[in-house]
């Protein structure tokens, strides 16, 4: 085992054949049921004993490059500390996740809150959608009428040379409008919806 490490830790073209020779004795020696007999109390499967043997293998060959894992240590024992230190890491984190789905998943009001939250937020995607497809002048148009100023107002904002002609660009973007969500009935149930 110390000469596939001193292999490893220096590199070169033997390092590839090493790490494939560490792997192999390793596996040998029973680290995957070493890792499993550690986890099963904790409701770990084999699975994911081999789950962690593989991640454990590739943290030991990071520390080997980084020069962290010493001679004197007996590498099995160090993948298998690496692996129940990893499954601790995930236990913990399953943990906090499933305590939080816990205390939220009968919250019906976060529930609630965040799907009208969703829902308001693809109705303006939708919305969005929509009023990309006309022109800048066309969306100045329709939101200057919707907030309810004359036509005189939209001209003179506009710069356009009449009320007469600021209805007409008025009529033709909405007219506009119109064809292109007639075209679309799906994206009219939503907005509904």
């Amino acid at each position: 085992m110390e000469k596939l490490l001193v292999l490893l830790k220096n590199g070169g073209n033997d390092r590839y054949t090493a790490q494939e020779k560490l792997y192999k004795k390793l596996r040998d020696e029973g680290c995957v049921n070493i890792i499993y007999r550690s986890i099963e109390p904790y409701r770990g499967t084999l699975h994911d004993a081999e789950d962690l043997f593989q991640e454990a293998y590739l943290v030991l060959i990071k520390k080997l490059d980084k020069g962290e894992h010493q001679n004197d240590f007996n590498t099995r024992n160090y993948l298998v500390a690496i692996a129940r230190n990893l499954w601790k890491n995930t236990s913990r984190a399953n943990k906090v996740a499933e305590n939080y789905q816990n205390k939220y998943a009968n919250d019906a009001s976060v529930s609630v809150c965040c799907d009208e939250h969703l829902e308001r937020r693809e109705k303006r995607k939708l919305i969005d959608e929509i009023i990309g497809n006309l022109t800048d002048q066309c969306k100045e148009i329709l939101k200057l009428w919707m907030e309810d100023f004359s036509m005189r107002e939209i001209a003179e904002k506009l710069d356009l040379s009449s009320e007469r002609l600021a209805i007409k660009y008025k009529y033709r973007c909405h007219k506009r409008l119109v064809k292109y969500l007639a075209g679309r009935p799906n994206l009219v149930n939503e907005l509904n919806n």
